[in-house]
């Protein structure tokens, strides 16, 4: 079962602070969590990078990424700077 870590703004509108849910894939998991949670999930999907055991998945097979029981999903929200 493949484990995310929401940013503090999503654990706050979902209620949770670790979300574990049983997917092959980066978008499988977006689909079920999106299911599970509506709307918030997905809007934060749209505005983050998305990372597997710390390395973003632009980097790797984008949603098609594979993940195991031991996979870690960040939601990185983009920053700004100066």
């Amino acid at each position: 079962m493949a484990t995310l870590i929401p940013s503090y703004e999503l654990s706050q509108k979902i209620g949770l602070d670790r979300v574990e849910i049983d997917a092959s894939t980066v978008g499988e998991f977006i689909e079920l969590a999106t299911q599970r949670f509506g709307e918030p999930f997905w809007a934060a999907t749209r505005n983050s990078t998305i990372a597997v055991n710390g390395r973003a998945i632009a980097l790797l097979e984008a949603k098609r990424t594979t993940l195991d029981g031991d996979s870690v999903i960040w939601l990185l929200k983009p920053s700004g700077g100066g």
